[in-house]
């Protein structure tokens, strides 16, 4: 058993070894696919592992990217949406959604300290999950990352920011998020790419972090914009545990948007086409008048969300300040707290309890 593939350009009157970095640990050779829209682009399915060459097979590359060492038994490259379709023995069907990265992956790019790859369009899915309907019966997948797939490449890493001391409540609402970050052992190595989303019109309405990481990184933008709410501590420590919990901004219309990332000093932008699903039907009109109503709702969500801040503000001022009083009750250095102060506070309490 050896790692064999072979190259001919004269319809099988010679040939040619490609097989330069393909280690003979690799074992046998089972598949090689060519990129539908680029022919140097080569992928080779052996029995433990795939690899890609990006010069017609001179030099091949191991691609791990989350698969595991299974054999891959057989290669579909999905032209319409553009996804590597692998058939492995150890983990069925696995599947690498969207190759533009590495279509598009060349000297120039590596030799950028930034770039922003094109990303496909995305589509508002409206969704619905019936699960409880099907028993055991049911097996599903992970899908590929809601919304818009940004994939941008670092030529180095975003520097890790320097925490700041923080008072009152600033530090308050920034205990959870200390929480994640320690959560995440790739924080304390890398800081964070800023992600900016502008509609058509230029206005900001959605930010976000992105890896920062050398090399390429993937995330997604969930085409909704930004939250009416702060989350709250509790809320950030349930997102950093994996529970999707916590207020989310509204779903976007369709249309194209532009997206900005920052890594440091070096910035990249991109335009997004956002589909809506092709199978919902919905005039001018009641788009216009839904997109209306939910301004109001933001709107007053947001106000609630304020208001919130503020009646939790006065209860802990109110509990710090009569927990001082009791202390202090009884000293004789300290001046007695007049009764109608007491009772106001006590009514203050009542009403914001």
């Amino acid at each position: 058993y050896n790692v064999y593939i072979f190259m001919t350009k004269d319809y099988g009157e010679n040939w040619k070894a490609i097989r330069n970095g393909i280690p003979d640990s690799a074992g046998t050779v089972h598949v090689v696919r060519e990129h539908p829209s680029d022919e140097n682009l080569l992928f080779a399915g052996t029995e433990f592992g795939l690899w890609v060459s990006w010069d017609r097979g001179a030099n091949w590359t191991a691609l791990k990217n989350n698969l595991p060492t299974v054999p891959v038994d057989d290669i579909e490259i999905q032209a319409q949406q553009n996804d590597l379709v692998l058939a492995t023995h150890g983990r069925s069907i696995w599947i690498f959604d969207d190759l533009t990265p590495i279509e598009k992956f060349d000297d120039k790019v590596q030799k950028s300290d930034i770039t922003f790859f094109t990303p496909r369009p995305a589509t508002l899915w409206d969704l619905r999950r019936r699960r409880w309907s099907a028993g055991q019966k049911m097996f599903t997948a992970k899908n590929p990352p809601y919304g818009a797939i940004l994939d941008y490449y670092l030529k180095e890493g975003v520097p890790p920011e320097t925490a700041k001391a923080e008072k009152g409540e600033a530090k308050k609402e920034t205990a959870a998020a200390d929480q994640q970050a320690k959560a995440d052992e790739t924080a304390k190595k890398e800081g964070k790419a800023k992600i900016s989303v502008y509609d058509k019109d230029g206005k900001l309405v959605r930010e976000f972090d992105g890896p920062g990481k050398a090399g390429v990184n993937r995330t997604n933008w969930d085409l909704r914009w930004e939250s009416p709410a702060v989350p709250t501590p509790e809320q950030i420590a349930a997102a950093a545990a994996g529970v999707d919990f916590g207020p989310k901004g509204t779903v976007g219309e369709p249309g194209k948007y532009t997206i900005k990332i920052k890594a440091g000093t070096k910035e990249a932008t991109q335009e997004v086409v956002v589909e809506d699903d092709p199978r919902m039907q919905m005039s001018p009109a009641d788009r216009a008048a839904r997109r209306a109503a939910i301004d109001q709702l933001y709107a007053l969500a947001k106000t609630a969300d304020k208001d919130r801040k503020t009646i939790e503000g006065i209860k802990e001022g109110l509990k710090t300040a009569r927990e001082q009083w009791k202390k202090d009750a009884g000293k004789p250095d300290m001046p007695k707290i007049p009764e109608e102060i007491q009772k106001a506070a006590d009514e203050l309490q009542k009403q914001v309890d």
